[in-house]
């Protein structure tokens, strides 16, 4: 039994000790994919700020980078909430698959060329009632300047409808754009006053949810 024992913790010392090798003599490559992966978001995300962006056009490598970094991080972007029928992640997006890597670099590996994280990846945290109140007030500034920037408005709107359950009016119709009027407005905020303390971060889900 003894002697058993000791050919199982030296296998798993083995193990850990080839692991830690392989992360040593790999982590800048795998790093260097990520962060070249993540620039082509970048690069996306920027030319969106321009005020004249009406030529823009997705690179061929846009939705092999979206695939790879949610894929790795777990945290999807904004293409499941959007009206477009392709993916578009947005600047939120974005910002947090740096906060991934910053908190994960050191842990990626290549594994067959594939990026990998060694163990488990620490989760990007975000406090509940302010991310609540950032997708409110994103609602709230749209409405007002009827401007409605894809994938953030219709990703904000979704979430409001989704944690709150308050359904849209009857009188719009499925087929417009989710415009809230003002009744709506302060029904979402008379919401987060009542429920803020039930309000925590789901980190495998990356949003808010209600206990």
């Amino acid at each position: 039994m003894m002697r058993y024992l000791c050919i199982c913790l030296i296998a798993v010392f083995t193990t850990f000790a080839s692991q830690g090798q392989k992360i040593k003599t790999t982590n800048k490559a795998a790093k260097n994919i990520y962060k070249k992966q993540l620039a082509v978001i970048g690069k996306h995300i920027n030319f969106l700020k321009q005020k004249d962006n009406f030529t823009h056009r997705f690179p061929s490598e846009f939705n092999t980078s979206i695939v790879f970094l949610e894929g790795l991080t777990l945290i999807n972007c904004d293409i499941f909430h959007s009206f477009e029928s392709i993916g578009e992640p947005s600047q939120e997006n974005y910002k947090d698959w740096k906060s991934w890597y910053r908190l994960n670099r050191k842990k990626l590996y290549l594994d067959a060329g594939q990026v990998k994280i060694n163990g488990t990846a620490l989760p990007v945290k975000k406090k509940s009632t302010k991310y609540y109140r950032k997708k409110l007030t994103l609602v709230k500034k749209s409405t007002k300047q009827q401007l409605f920037k894809d994938p953030e408005y219709s990703d904000a709107i979704y979430f409001l409808r989704d944690l709150t359950k308050i359904k849209r009016d009857k009188n719009q119709k499925k087929s417009d754009l989710d415009i809230p009027s003002r009744k709506e407005l302060s029904l979402f905020a008379d919401w987060l006053q009542s429920n803020k303390k039930a309000l925590y971060w789901d980190v495998s889900k990356h949003t808010v949810k209600l206990r």
